[in-house]
């Protein structure tokens, strides 16, 4: 973040921290769970699943100031190649539509703490949790004022490519499996402040992976270059991942269909990512259902 210093534990050092963090988190989160099938409301979420918060130290919550020489050397290549990318027409505009609560991403992020690095799951794939990072990145760099890098992390259903029309092959994988450099692989877009890390072609039954120090490393290269950094991630049912991001990411953010996700399937989750370390950041009801014409809930809005 601007204006802060450079105080800042690395994250592999707070990885070295997360074991003995996580055993005592998830010893706290064994709390009754007198839940209903599933989850309907952010009032009743808040309610009945409140879980323990980590806490982090005040080193920890101090942000890096952001490399603007690293960026520009990015902005080069816009120069070079001509079009930067950028959504389509359609997407931007349903986005503008939500200006209201995109501008307040970055106040919301940060009620628990300073977060620069944020992973979004899901339990299940199909709830939305790439359009949640999608649009946590657009209103944090657009709407914010943010430099913003927007990890593809999904690799068994990469879509971050498609959204911005990139036509590159190389992406996160190749730089996990030592193939690339970061400085061939992030691509600046046609917004001047969100920049994409897309996830990389994969052969057919390849898996990529990668172990907990390998990506404390990376978050602290781009933690240096940008003041903010999504994971759109995998499901927790899906992949191991999202537990092994947690104990090195500062926060997750879980997004859950309303009325499909399971209470205690969700409950399940949240004391995974305490025990392994993390710290929840909050929880993205989507697909909510109107049960009286959602215009009224429109008018009631900007009352």
């Amino acid at each position: 973040m601007q204006g802060k210093t450079a105080s800042r534990m690395s994250y592999r050092d707070r990885f070295m921290q997360s074991t003995s963090r996580g055993e005592a988190r998830a010893q706290s989160s064994t709390h009754e769970r007198e839940m209903s099938d599933s989850v309907r409301t952010v009032e009743e979420f808040d309610r009945k699943a409140p879980g323990p918060r980590a806490n982090k130290t005040s080193a920890e919550k101090k942000m890096r100031p952001v490399n603007r020489e690293r960026l520009a050397v990015y902005r080069q290549r816009i120069q070079a190649g001509g079009t930067a990318p950028g959504l389509s027409a359609k997407a931007e505009s349903e986005l503008v539509r939500q200006r209201r609560e995109l501008s307040l991403v970055e106040s919301n992020i940060n009620l628990s703490g300073d977060c620069q690095s944020i992973y979004v799951s899901s339990c299940f794939p199909g709830e939305g949790k790439t359009t949640a990072a999608l649009s946590m990145a657009y209103g944090l760099s657009v709407f914010n004022g943010r430099n913003v890098l927007l990890v593809d992390a999904n690799f068994e259903a990469p879509r971050m490519s498609g959204f911005f029309n990139l036509t590159s092959a190389q992406g996160f994988s190749q730089y996990l499996a030592g193939n690339q450099s970061l400085d061939h692989l992030i691509c600046p877009t046609k917004y001047s402040q969100l920049y994409v890390l897309p996830a990389g072609m994969t052969h057919a039954g390849q898996q990529v992976s990668w172990d907990r120090n390998h990506m404390a490393h990376f978050l602290d290269r781009v933690a240096s270059e940008f003041d903010f950094i999504v994971f759109d991630g995998m499901s927790m049912t899906k992949s191991s991942e999202p537990i092994v991001m947690a104990s090195v990411i500062d926060k997750v953010i879980l997004v859950a269909a309303c009325g499909s996700t399971k209470w205690d399937i969700m409950q399940g989750m949240i004391d995974k990512i305490f025990g392994a370390g993390g710290t929840m950041g909050g929880v993205v009801l989507n697909k909510r259902k109107f049960y009286i014409p959602s215009i009224f809930y429109r008018l009631l809005a900007n009352r």
